[in-house]
């Protein structure tokens, strides 16, 4: 079994922590539950390495470490026990 991906836009690193909370640590994106935030089931589209590529494959680039990852958040919120959680940095948008 691989590395299962949600990726969902959130304000601030408090509205990520809640979002964690309340689905218990995901997916975010449920069949038959509202959707809450923009989000997506990106099944095994890791941001480090799969993600990046794709970026990268996309501006016309050649991929580099850190295209598509820019930090943590930790769901305890302070950077301690909690599970991380991948941010993407806006430069990872579509400029279009």
């Amino acid at each position: 079994m691989g590395v299962l991906c949600d990726y969902f836009r959130a304000a601030d690193v408090s509205t990520v922590v809640t979002i964690m909370d309340v689905t218990d640590g995901g997916p975010v994106q449920r069949e038959g539950y509202e959707q809450v935030v923009d989000c997506v089931d990106a099944k095994g589209i890791e941001p480090a390495v799969v993600l990046g590529r794709l970026v990268a494959f996309v501006r016309g680039e050649s991929w580099y470490r850190g295209i598509a990852h820019s930090g943590f958040v930790w769901t305890d919120g302070d950077g301690g026990a909690g599970s991380p959680r991948c941010t993407i940095g806006c430069g990872t948008r579509w400029p279009g």
